[in-house]
């Protein structure tokens, strides 16, 4: 039930595997408690929604996950 344009390409997924940072992140036992509890929620979107406001640790992986995601800037 993904909304279009809401699936990664290959080449975002290669950049999430890729990332130090994120790996590093993931590593956390506390992110790792904090994601498995949103996987399982029963209304996973507003567990999300009050996680981030909650917990600074998701907040700063999901910004450094849109980060990589979006891939290296462009000087303008």
């Amino acid at each position: 039930m993904d909304e279009e344009g809401s699936l990664l390409t290959d080449e975002q997924l290669r950049r999430l595997g890729a990332s130090k940072d994120i790996r590093d992140k993931l590593s956390n036992v506390d992110l790792q408690k904090i994601l498995k509890e949103l996987d399982s929620a029963q209304d996973p979107e507003k567990a999300l929604d009050q996680a981030m406001e909650q917990m600074p640790i998701l907040r700063e992986f999901a910004e450094k996950a849109i980060e990589t995601v979006a891939g290296p800037r462009t000087p303008e």
